[in-house]
């Protein structure tokens, strides 16, 4: 994320091996050079790990909308996670159920702040973690009945435990628990299409279709033990680094 935002490979900046990396003060952002141009910008994040100083650089307005944010940013949850290691982290904060904010809040929160700002040169920044782990069920029928809250030895936190690929995983790739969570991963999947359908239906109803690009893009994919491995950052199989688009129209006054 730090290289998207800034156009430099992140060992540039120090940063291959460091889930936490901000991006660095000293750093020009893309943000920064709308906001030079004179457009205004604006970032709505689900993702805690895309916020912050230095991603907040060049942007007037930055929202970060993590389901767990305010615990985060709370004392107690700080004192509970000292000393902790990041599995330790996100274990505790399954058990606490904080969610991460849904794609298509996501797109409402987006076509509010068009609401106000429609009329002036843009840059919105629309971060969603639908498709992400941990996984859900947003009711898009992905998820078959008989597949829906079953009993399993593993939560989504022992399988990310599972570390790289090793032949002892292969036990893993194969059953209902894995068929679940698939499945889940496909109705995330068709919440984020729908939330982005929303936001393209509202361009057009604010007759900004014609004068804004909008560029869509994702920065991996998730393994599901099919290299026995589960997850993401582990490895460069094409279910982690496959990323495919169309190529967008030139030419704008607008972008999101």
């Amino acid at each position: 994320m730090v290289s998207l935002f800034t156009g430099q490979l992140s060992s540039h900046f120090g940063g291959e091996h460091k889930l936490n990396e901000r991006v660095p003060t000293t750093a020009w952002t893309l943000p920064q050079s709308f906001r030079k141009a004179s457009y205004r910008t604006a970032a709505f994040t689900a993702n805690s790990v895309v916020s912050g100083p230095g991603f907040e650089q060049g942007f007037d307005e930055f929202w970060n909308l993590a389901g767990h944010q305010y615990f985060d940013d709370s004392f107690l949850l700080k004192r509970l996670l000292a000393g902790r290691s990041w599995v330790q982290s996100l274990s505790l904060m399954e058990r606490l159920e904080l969610q991460k904010e849904t794609a298509g809040n996501m797109s409402g929160i987006a076509r509010d702040w068009l609401a106000d700002h429609g009329d002036e040169a843009f840059f919105l920044y629309l971060h969603l973690l639908d498709p992400h782990w941990p996984h859900y069920n947003r009711g898009h029928g992905a998820v078959p009945p008989d597949l829906q809250d079953i009993e399993s030895p593993l939560s989504h936190l022992e399988l990310i435990r599972l570390g790289p690929s090793n032949p002892k995983h292969e036990k893993y790739r194969v059953g209902p628990r894995m068929d679940e969570l698939r499945s889940r991963y496909d109705d995330e999947i068709r919440s984020a299409d729908q939330a982005i359908g929303e936001l393209l239906d509202t361009l057009r109803e604010f007759e900004l279709d014609d004068s804004t690009l909008v560029v869509v893009l994702g920065d991996h994919g998730e393994e599901f033990v099919e290299h026995l491995a589960f997850g993401h950052g582990r490895d460069v199989h094409d279910e982690v680094i496959h990323v495919q688009g169309d190529r967008p129209k030139t030419g704008p006054q607008r972008v999101v």
